[in-house]
């Protein structure tokens, strides 16, 4: 009778235990957690993300995300609200996509990295308060690299048009970054690796671009030694001459550049070297009111 009383007990305790666990504040699931859900039913969550880098609205998977025929949208949520969505979009298709929110099925950086593009006049929303949040609360927030252009000048040498660019890339995280570097690649070759500069001239003229190769090095040929470290927290500023321009005619230009990280090679490279991370994505800076004479 007195073992019978002990279980009766033992069991009232254990019943007890489960219904204050059930119920206690403290172990509630996090209200901010953040889902990507796709339209297969597989479902992200935040322990399936290694890093989100904000810089390139980019996700980091700790393993592989495996699409299919079904994957045709996909919703991206915090706390069971909705805050955006988008569709699966062809990389081999010319024409914009139907929504402002996309990913593209090519997945050219691997299928462990998530990036989610904007093609839209309105809010980007891709780096939204609530998601941001959340995604900080868990350790999981980068704010990657940032570039900028600092100043361009167009060169005529003969019936040859070149341009001298310095821009600046800055370190915004607590880590250090592997990036590549004009120095080591070559003026050249980081030319061609970055697709030269672009002008829109500002008064509705002509534009112009880059129209020859500078390099003998296929695009994609980039290596570990073609990477600079860029150490936590600082920025370097690169000066190179890219050369085989269209001729740029006077006037007041709007300049695109874009600085490429690791992106098309990705998964060739051990992303995780010993004194930093190799830096995956691109950026793309504009500066207004360049002045060719």
């Amino acid at each position: 009778m007195k073992t019978i009383k002990l279980i009766l007990l033992f069991l009232l305790f254990s019943f007890m235990l489960l219904v204050s666990c059930e119920f206690d504040p403290a172990l509630k699931v996090n209200d901010t957690a953040l889902e990507i859900e796709f339209s297969d039913g597989t479902i992200i969550v935040e322990n399936d993300i290694e890093f989100y880098d904000s810089s390139t609205c980019t996700y980091f998977l700790k393993s592989e995300l495996l699409p299919n025929e079904n994957f045709t949208d996909f919703k991206i949520k915090v706390n069971n609200d909705s805050i955006l969505g988008g569709v699966f979009f062809s990389c081999f298709l010319s024409s914009m996509p139907p929504t402002p929110y996309f990913i593209s099925d090519c997945f050219f950086s691997g299928f462990d990295v998530l990036k989610i593009g904007y093609y839209g006049d309105g809010k980007n929303r891709l780096n939204d308060e609530q998601i941001i949040n959340s995604l900080k609360e868990n350790n999981l927030f980068r704010r990657g690299l940032s570039c900028q252009i600092d100043s361009v000048q167009v060169v005529e040498s003969g019936n040859e048009t070149n341009v001298i660019c310095t821009i600046k890339i800055t370190n915004n995280d607590n880590i250090a970054y592997y990036i590549p570097d004009v120095n080591k690649m070559g003026e050249r070759y980081y030319t061609d690796y970055t697709g030269g500069l672009s002008f829109s001239n500002m008064n509705k003229g002509p534009g112009s671009f880059i129209k020859d190769s500078n390099s003998n090095r296929q695009r994609d040929d980039i290596k570990i030694s073609d990477l600079e470290i860029l150490k936590a927290n600082s920025e370097v500023t690169y000066r190179y001459t890219s050369r085989n321009y269209h001729p740029i005619p006077a006037g007041e230009y709007r300049v695109g550049v874009r600085f490429m990280g690791i992106v098309y090679t990705a998964s060739e490279f051990d992303l995780d070297q010993k004194k930093g991370r190799v830096w995956v994505g691109e950026l793309y800076a504009v500066k207004d009111g360049i002045m060719v004479e």
